[in-house]
This record gives C-alpha cells, structure tokens and sequence, in this order.
C-alpha cells in the first residue's frame, strides 16, 4: 500500500493514497480536531495530537464521499511516500488502539515508527 509520510513534531504518520483525491495547499489555523466550514469537513491531524502549535499548511482531500461534505485532513506537510506492505503493518496495542481509534496499525523502518492513519475510522468514529 503506498503511504504518504507526514512527520508530526517527534511522531510519523502514513496516510495512504488510495482514498485520496489531491493534495491542496490549505492556509488555515484550525485549533480543535474537527470543523466544518464553506460547506467542507476538516480534520486537523495536529489538533487531534494536541499539537496545536504546529502549523498545517497542506491538505489531503479524500474522495468524495456519498451524501456527506468534502473532507480535508489538515497535516504540517508530506515528506515523502513509501510502499507499506499491508502484512507489515502491525496491531496497535489495546490501550493504545483505545486512545488512537483512527489508526489502522504501526510500521517499523528502520527509523521511525509509523502509524498509519484509518481513513475510515476517521470519518466515522
């Protein structure tokens, strides 16, 4: 699956491309999780780690979704994109996956961990 990687001041998230329609430049200071504005849906990916000093200059749009607003997930910026294979990512742990429900699992690089971003979850939970 491939993946864009955001870095998230000291965590990395992959959001993979398949639900995604472009990616925006998107100039808005957004200090909770979730807005809806002109008719859109944004989730600040910052504001939902309690990050809200950190700027969120870019948005992913996600494919349209039947009967509901468009939705924008607001990140600091995509580094870069990587190929996940989906039998690497690994379960979150029950606490955690309890705290973090919009994430599908973890990959290890050899680097960083990796918490790859449930889309669905996200537009859902």
């Amino acid at each position: 699956m491939k993946c864009f990687i955001c870095s998230l001041d000291g965590i990395t998230l992959g959001i993979p491309s398949e639900p995604i329609a472009q990616i925006i430049s998107a100039p808005r200071i957004q200090n909770s999780p979730f807005a809806s504005e002109n008719g859109q849906e944004y989730i600040s990916l910052p504001a939902l780690f309690q990050k809200e000093s950190v700027p969120a200059p870019h948005g992913i749009r996600l494919k349209d979704r039947i009967g509901r607003k468009p939705l924008i997930l607001l990140v600091p910026r995509i580094d870069t994109d990587l190929e996940i294979p989906e039998e690497k990512i690994h379960p979150l742990p029950g606490l955690i996956e309890k705290k973090l429900p919009c994430f599908s699992g973890i990959f290890f690089t050899e680097k960083d961990p990796v918490l790859v971003v449930d889309t669905e979850k996200l537009l859902y939970d």
